[in-house]
């Protein structure tokens, strides 16, 4: 949603209805597990349960990758007198979470 809303800042005209855009946890520079997932270092069943919590289909995940969200970045720039704003979060990553073990 956070990339959803930043789109409808800069290109929809929304820049006229607000006056700060806030993100929470939008992969604004690309998501890291997107890329390793392009360059194949995990096969769509270890990504199913991620994306299945996400809404999104496997395959959809890799448009998260860094590199097309910097062509993203070049279209959806941000607009003057809008304030941008962006918050994470941080997990700490343990054995009950199959997918990040090495």
């Amino acid at each position: 949603a956070g990339l959803d809303a930043r789109y409808f800042v800069s290109q929809l005209g929304g820049h006229e209805y607000v006056k700060s855009c806030v993100t929470f946890s939008s992969p604004n520079q690309g998501s890291l597990l997107a890329t390793w997932y392009l360059q194949e270092k995990f096969q769509d069943i270890q990504m199913e349960p991620v994306t299945r919590v996400m809404g999104i289909p496997p395959t959809s995940f890799k448009e998260f990758n860094k590199e097309n969200i910097r062509g993203f970045n070049d279209i959806a720039r941000n607009k003057p007198g809008v304030k941008y704003y962006s918050t994470g979060s941080r997990m700490e990553y343990d054995n009950h979470i199959p997918i990040f073990k090495w």
